[in-house]
């Protein structure tokens, strides 16, 4: 699947050759909790007939690819996503202002694997050293920067506390009941433009 833009509405859409790019035809959208109701609102909104298909995170083998960040019901329930499945996140893509974005919110770092986990305030990242971060805040995986990261002493010695933040112009939620990541952070991935 890969979350994009369409006439000014974000939605997630089938990407039947999983290039991470919605390319003409990808016209069938995906659905990861969202009901008829929302597609009937989306194709309103966007005037256009776009088909529909049920994704099943529990028993299906999954890879959300996010060029931008999805709006409103059209952020992906990630109940039953486990070990097969795969967030892709296209930093460059995101930040790039295909949706006429401002992209001063975040500066551009080296791409990093998630793969270490820091707890913080109820929060799990990945991320390390560069500002662009996809975390846990409660239930919700965000997408946002890092605000502080400073050490403090602890009888065993040290430990470093990073803390971080989706408010600004291009960062939100990008998925809710997102709390399984906290156990497969590493399938949470910054991955080279397909844009």
């Amino acid at each position: 699947m890969v979350v994009d833009d369409q006439a000014g509405n974000v939605a997630m859409f089938i990407d039947t050759n999983a290039n991470g790019v919605r390319d003409a035809g990808e016209d069938t959208l995906a659905l990861i909790g969202q009901t008829q109701a929302d597609v009937d609102d989306f194709n309103t909104a966007a005037v256009t007939g776009y088909g529909s298909q049920l994704v099943d995170l529990a028993s299906e083998q999954v890879t959300i690819h996010y060029n931008d960040l999805p709006t409103g019901a059209w952020v992906p329930d990630l109940t039953g996503f486990d070990g097969n499945d795969r967030i892709e996140i296209d930093r460059d893509a995101m930040v790039s202002g295909i949706s006429g974005n401002d992209t001063a919110s975040l500066s551009l770092q080296n791409r990093v694997t998630m793969s270490s986990q820091t707890q913080f305030n109820g929060s799990l990242s990945g991320v390390s050293s560069g500002s662009t971060a996809v975390f846990l805040s409660g239930s919700n995986l965000k997408f946002g920067h890092r605000t502080i990261s400073a050490t403090f002493p602890t009888s065993g010695g040290t430990v470093l506390h990073n803390n971080y933040l989706a408010t600004g112009t291009l960062e939100g939620v990008i998925a809710s009941n997102a709390g399984a990541i906290a156990n497969n952070f590493q399938q949470v991935v910054f991955v080279t433009s397909a844009i």
